[in-house]
């Protein structure tokens, strides 16, 4: 019931959108229905067992009470025995009416331990702690995927990425795009670079280890990502940019010159200094999951997270995919300038041309292999996937394909 409230009213706008009001409201009445069901089932049987407790607890005292008084006219006791008697029993019926009430918390507790434990005795594939650093001055941001295939736990017949082999390094190989239709597996070598699974086979390599030996948290320290759907917690922007930055040890000037610098690389400096929009500025509270940003807003100060950090590997899971033309452009554009510094390497996941053509190498994914791979000016003269992929963009984008040097 309580699960059925929260999506209507968390997906308020989505349900109003669609008019289905009336239909939200009779699933709640049905799940309150079933609620009902079982409450009423429950209050029968613990009025049942009240009742049976209740009777014996007083059926007992009126029994004692006239054999008391029996006992006491044949001279067998006196009034001192039948109090002390009394008092005892009283003493301990009162205990055993107690006891619906344990029973009914003790089987509360059963049902609940069930849960506790088996969550207690799971122990995860992927392990959190344990493991090797490597030395921050010789670790660079090179990456190697080697003929790994992969399937998600919960569709163990479907093969999601099936022997795919690339690599990213800080020499001619800085910037690779992945880009195909949706499904092909692209999100699912990010998944896998940020070991949040592991590979059925094959081995994902950083900096030549792989990434099974290293202690996971230091080797999320070296990975910035954006993902497509930009997560944010309920507290200030600040908070928000700086999660996960570990900036012990700076001053606040310190700290205030690394957020301006990450912000105007994300293009997210000057909504959040507009005083008649933010007054607070970074203290502004962005609200349960940034619900008071917009969705390019939010993705801006995802992106202003990442490069926070000053990651030696860069994940974009589409993370542009929320901007307008002018904000993906400046974002672009500062994005180019981070990647010439050579201080980052960076895997690039999207469908629009304008964030993939400027790639070192660009990967077309088709049914969890890579179909193509080559510079965008190599791969259009393939005349393959890429060619079709880009063409249909640039056609209903409006664009001249003479002048994109697009044309067959």
């Amino acid at each position: 019931m309580n699960t059925s409230a929260e999506e209507s009213f968390s997906n308020v706008r989505t349900v109003k959108a669609f008019s289905n009001e009336l239909q939200e409201s009779d699933k709640f009445a049905k799940a309150n229905d079933t609620t009902y069901d079982w409450g009423k089932a429950k209050s029968i049987w613990y009025g049942f067992f009240s009742c049976f407790v209740q009777v014996l607890l007083y059926g007992s005292m009126v029994g004692v009470i006239a054999m008391a008084t029996w006992l006491y006219s044949e001279g067998k006791l006196n009034i001192g025995l039948i109090s002390t008697f009394m008092f005892y029993m009283i003493m301990l019926l009162m205990n055993f009416g107690m006891l619906a009430a344990v029973v009914g918390n003790a089987f509360n507790m059963l049902g609940a331990s069930d849960k506790i434990v088996l969550l207690m005795r799971y122990e995860p594939e992927i392990n959190t702690t344990g493991g090797i650093r490597l030395e921050d001055d010789k670790t660079t941001g090179h990456l190697e995927i080697r003929n790994v295939f992969f399937n998600y736990p919960s569709k163990p017949d479907v093969e999601v990425l099936k022997g795919v082999s690339f690599t990213v390094d800080n020499n001619n190989k800085r910037v690779i795009a992945l880009c195909g239709q949706s499904g092909c597996g692209k999100s699912s070598i990010v998944a896998m670079v940020e070991r949040f699974y592991d590979p059925l086979e094959g081995q994902v390599l950083f900096n030549g280890q792989d990434i099974r030996k290293l202690e996971p948290y230091w080797y999320h320290q070296q990975i910035g990502i954006v993902q497509q759907e930009p997560v944010l917690f309920s507290g200030t922007i600040r908070e928000n940019i700086i999660y996960g930055w570990d900036c012990k040890g700076l001053t606040e000037d310190q700290v205030v010159q690394r957020l301006d610098e990450a912000t105007k690389m994300s293009n997210a400096y000057d909504f959040i200094h507009d005083l008649d929009s933010f007054p607070k500025g970074y203290d502004t509270v962005v609200g349960e999951r940034g619900i008071k940003l917009s969705g390019g807003q939010k993705q801006r100060v995802a992106i202003a997270r990442a490069l926070i950090r000053k990651p030696k590997l860069l994940l974009l899971d589409e993370a542009t995919s929320a901007l307008d033309a002018e904000s993906e452009h400046l974002v672009q554009q500062a994005l180019d300038k981070l990647i010439k510094s050579g201080s980052q390497t960076v895997i690039v996941v999207a469908h629009r041309l304008s964030t993939i053509r400027d790639a070192d190498e660009i990967l077309v994914m088709h049914k969890g292999v890579i179909k193509e791979r080559g510079t965008h000016n190599q791969l259009v003269a393939m005349n393959g996937v890429y060619k079709k992929l880009v063409s249909r963009q640039l056609v209903e984008g409006g664009f001249n394909t003479q002048e994109d040097d697009m044309s067959p």
